[in-house]
């Protein structure tokens, strides 16, 4: 099992010493869905109260749970195991086989799809997509929210005030955008250096 402090030492590059941080036996635990505090639906294995399979709103809340002993944060579940599922998008929700076939054809004819009909297909993918409660869309914060809470119970265990840690962005910046191509034929392999350079003239790296 991963160590429970390592998604948050991966995350902030701070000293070990200041996340003390364990995460009590789950290895017979089974994998399900739970809350931590109001702000992060977790996935994964948790020794304390139920999982769901799904979503709902009557979420175990694992956060009274957690307690501090002897500059020590015990919690009932593994943080970096949580991230982990998060990251890799593994929350415990089967495809049926009818989508998996479906999904399978749309990507093999893909390439010879008109853009307009690539489109109406991709708002029909989403649809619903804002009703629901985990992951959020567009944007999901659980991963954020976890790591700060975490983060809050560490700076309490520990008696400080403050954690040193490497910003996020460099020179003080407060965030980035990515831009990513599509590259489906091998015209578009090709056309990869010049749509660079096209990138690179408007500061785009």
């Amino acid at each position: 099992m991963s160590h429970p402090g390592l998604a948050l030492m991966d995350r902030y590059r701070c000293p070990s010493t200041f996340l003390n941080i364990t995460s009590q036996d789950v290895a017979a635990s089974d994998s399900g869905f739970f809350r931590f505090g109001s702000n992060a639906i977790c996935y994964g294995r948790s020794a304390a109260g139920y999982r769901r399979s799904r979503v709902s709103p009557t979420l175990y809340d694992v956060s009274a749970d957690v307690r501090i002993d002897q500059s020590k944060v015990y919690l009932p579940f593994n943080p970096t195991e949580v991230i982990n599922n998060f990251q890799c998008e593994r929350y415990g929700v089967r495809e049926s086989w009818i989508w998996k076939v479906a999904k399978s054809t749309y990507y093999r004819v893909r390439p010879s799809l008109p853009r307009s009909i690539r489109e109406e297909i991709q708002k029909f993918h989403l649809r619903g997509w804002r009703a629901l409660a985990f992951p959020e869309w567009p944007v999901d914060l659980t991963i954020e929210n976890l790591s700060e809470e975490l983060l809050l119970l560490a700076l309490q265990a520990s008696g400080v005030d403050r954690i040193p840690f490497i910003w996020f962005w460099p020179e003080g910046c407060a965030g980035c955008v990515i831009m990513t191509h599509d590259v489906e034929t091998a015209g578009g392999r090709d056309a990869c250096g010049d749509l660079m350079d096209i990138d690179d003239s408007y500061g785009i790296k």
